[in-house]
């Protein structure tokens, strides 16, 4: 069974950072302990930005699927940073595009870190894919052209 985070001593926390970084990594001597959040088993980073780290993630119930789990950085869990992550969840939340991720759920950790979980999307870098599919600059810039109307919805 996974552990939550926030589970063990303090001293195991030599970061601010550290223990969102590591959520996906085995605990020494646990190798097939994986952190978890709830019902969701954090796998792998996969992305990071000025203030969020995005883990993929199986949720394990009530359904199983993967999915995508935002948190704020641990160094940044200041009242205007909070303010911020909790202002872009909300939107998320409430936007229905098909070119943009739902949102599923949304909580904290033990230790008051905010999160939200959504639709995961497996894909390469919009120009990696435009180079393997040739695509000309007329498709590419229709496809700039959706990715604009996604971007507007938001």
């Amino acid at each position: 069974m996974g552990r939550l985070i926030g589970e063990g001593s303090p001293d195991d926390v030599s970061t601010a950072d550290t223990l969102v970084q590591s959520a996906a990594m085995p605990r020494k001597g646990a190798a097939d302990e994986l952190q978890q959040i709830g019902p969701y088993q954090l796998v792998e980073k996969i992305g990071e930005g000025g203030f969020g780290i995005v883990y993929r993630a199986e949720q394990l119930r009530p359904v199983k699927r993967r999915v995508a789990v935002k948190f704020t950085r641990r160094g940044m869990a200041w009242p205007g940073i909070i303010a911020r992550f909790e202002a872009e969840r909300q939107a998320l939340a409430l936007m229905e595009h098909p070119n943009i991720a739902r949102v599923y759920d949304a909580g904290a950790t033990p230790e008051g870190l905010p999160y939200f979980v959504m639709e995961f999307v497996d894909g390469v870098p919009l120009t990696t894919y435009c180079d393997s599919q040739r695509m000309t600059i007329r498709e590419r810039l229709v496809l700039f052209a959706e990715v604009c109307e996604a971007v507007q919805h938001a």
